[in-house]
């Protein structure tokens, strides 16, 4: 949530404040993901909340975040995402110095990249246990 307003805020600031020209695409970027981080902080916090007032479906969250085959699946999903993002940061690396592309385009992709195989690893080792 912090994450959110400190991006929001340092586009606000650099584009009104410090007057620094930023095109409609970082502009856009930055308050949207801005945003995306703000509410979906917001989101989760109120489910905590939530849960922390509801004795049973804590007691039930707690049971399911120490079971020990959640944790297994969490951790081996999360090797597999890692040496996937890895191996993507190391082409961009070298894509980066032959073309010298925008960065941010590519580093914002390998995010997206880095959660969407770490989802899917998850839920692949899931269905196998």
């Amino acid at each position: 949530m912090v994450l959110g307003l400190i991006a929001i805020a340092a586009e606000l600031i650099a584009e009104n404040i410090l007057k620094i020209a930023i095109d409609d695409f970082m502009s856009g970027f930055f308050i949207g993901i801005g945003s995306g981080l703000f509410f979906s902080g917001m989101i989760l916090m109120i489910k905590r909340l939530r849960l922390l007032s509801d004795e049973k479906k804590l007691k039930e969250m707690r049971i399911a975040e120490s079971d020990e085959r959640n944790r297994s699946i969490s951790v081996e999903a999360q090797r597999i995402a890692t040496a996937v993002l890895l191996v993507a940061m190391y082409i961009v690396m070298i894509a980066g110095l032959i073309f010298t592309k925008e960065l941010i385009k590519l580093m914002s992709m390998l995010i997206c990249l880095f959660l969407l195989v770490y989802v899917l690893a998850y839920k692949i080792l899931q269905n196998k246990r």
